[in-house]
């Protein structure tokens, strides 16, 4: 059996992923061994082969202790859920809004920021909501990348495909449910955000709520 912990960034995908792995008995994979979003290394998995990198390329390895499934890590995969629930069990971590938002920026995301929108455009570029979001979101390397304004556009985007798309095909992990989370050892807790830029997320939201509502 494969499972898939994927969701949103900063929700805790590596501890559930490690502690399901201990549970099921069998091996994790962290989305870095996969080069985070490599879909052709997600199906070598199946085949119990492992990206490596060697000698500056990437290659497979044969792995036999995948013959009976794995865990595997990936955020980044987000926008395959779909993809994903055809070979595995997929788990959706999520958590308190705000604490993402506060999460990527201090973890300084930046970049990545752009790279998770992206996977989204690529795999439902005709969703009407790129049209909503002219003057938001160009496809492209926008500016606004590394204010608390686009990582609230990442989770906005990110909720709208889940309630939309996925909803039906995963099963959502809330960290705050999960009895080994203590909110007050997270970043987001020892370093909030400033009152002018939780007063930009909060601004933005309603923006954002009404952008991304979803109808089926």
């Amino acid at each position: 059996m494969n499972y898939f912990i994927t969701g949103f960034h900063r929700a805790g995908t590596h501890s559930f992923a490690e502690e399901l792995a201990k549970v099921v008995h069998l091996p994790y994979i962290e989305e870095g061994q996969i080069e985070w979003n490599d879909w052709e290394a997600v199906e070598q998995l199946s085949n119990c082969m492992m990206k490596k990198r060697l000698n500056k390329e990437w290659v497979y390895t044969f792995h036999k202790e995948l013959a009976d499934g794995f865990v595997l890590q990936c955020p980044m995969l987000a926008s395959r859920v779909l993809d994903l629930a055809k070979i595995g069990k997929v788990y959706w971590c999520t958590r308190n809004h705000l604490d993402i938002i506060t999460s990527m920026k201090n973890a300084q995301f930046n970049v990545m920021a752009w790279d998770i929108t992206k996977t989204f455009h690529k795999q439902f570029p005709d969703d009407p909501i790129w049209n909503k979001l002219e003057g938001q979101y160009s496809g492209k390397t926008d500016a606004t990348y590394g204010f608390v304004q686009y990582y609230t556009l990442v989770v906005k985007v990110k909720e709208y495909f889940y309630k939309k798309y996925f909803k039906d095909s995963c099963e959502v992990v809330n960290l705050e449910d999960r009895k080994d989370y203590n909110f007050k050892s997270s970043n987001s807790f020892k370093s909030p955000l400033r009152k002018g830029r939780l007063a930009k997320v909060k601004e933005v939201v309603e923006r954002y709520e009404s952008i991304c509502v979803c109808q089926n």
